[in-house]
C-alpha cells in the first residue's frame, strides 16, 4: 500500500462522519514517533517536534516558521501571490498563507514575533532569464512583502533560479535540508 499524501488546508473541517480536523498534526509524548508531514501546493501546516515539514518547489513560494525555544513550527506552500477577487482565506496564495500561518502560531500561544523565518522557491523553471513579470519573481516579492509588513525578519533566503527544491524542516532543531533535484539539459548539436 503506497503512503499518498493527504490535501490539508489550514482550519478547514473536512466532510467527514467524524468531521474530524485535519489542518495540524497530532502531538504524540513518545520521543520516537517523528512523522514527516508533507505538504502539497496551497497547503499550511503547523506541527512540533520531532516532526518534519517536507514539500517540493517549482515557482511555488513555501515560508518556514520555526520557534526555536518551543520546537515548533509551520510551513506555507504558496502557488500565486494573491486571489484576483474576494474570497475566503485559501492556501494557494500568499497573502492567505502567511494569514492562516499565523492563526495557528495564536492558537499555539505564541506571537509570529517569536519565530525565525526562512524562504524557499520561486523559481523560474520555464524561462531563461528571471523576470519580474514571472509568478517566482511575484512570489517572491510577495512573502518578503507580508513578513516586512508585518516587522518580521528573514533570517535565511533560497529563492530563485531554474531549478526544483526539496525542502525539509526539521522542528527539533530549526535546521532546514535543501534539496535541488538534478535536471539534465538537452545538448544541442
Amino acid at each position: 500500500m503506497a503512503l499518498v499524501p493527504t490535501r490539508v488546508f489550514c482550519l478547514v473541517k473536512p466532510k467527514t462522519a467524524a468531521n474530524a480536523v485535519v489542518n495540524e498534526t497530532s502531538i504524540d509524548p513518545s520521543p520516537m514517533s517523528k512523522k514527516r508531514i508533507i505538504l502539497l501546493p496551497g497547503d499550511v501546516r503547523f506541527a512540533q517536534a520531532p516532526d518534519h515539514l517536507y514539500t517540493l518547489l517549482g515557482s511555488c513560494l513555501a515560508i518556514t516558521a520555526w520557534h526555536p525555544q518551543r520546537q515548533l513550527g509551520g510551513m506555507c506552500h504558496f502557488l500565486l501571490p494573491r486571489p484576483h477577487r474576494p474570497s475566503p482565506l485559501d492556501g494557494r496564495y500568499g497573502s492567505d498563507a502567511f494569514t492562516l500561518l499565523c492563526q495557528l502560531m495564536q492558537k499555539h500561544a505564541s506571537l509570529p514575533s517569536e519565530y525565525r523565518y526562512q524562504l524557499y522557491g520561486g523559481s523560474d523553471i520555464f524561462s531563461a532569464m528571471p523576470t519580474e513579470l514571472s509568478i517566482g519573481s511575484r512570489n517572491i516579492y510577495t512573502a518578503k512583502q507580508l513578513l516586512s509588513n508585518a516587522s518580521l525578519n528573514v533570517s535565511f533566503e533560497d529563492t530563485g533560479g531554474h531549478h526544483a527544491r526539496r525542502v525539509e524542516l526539521d522542528l527539533s532543531t530549526g535546521k532546514i535540508w535543501v534539496n535541488r533535484p538534478y535536471v539534465q539539459h538537452k545538448k544541442e548539436k
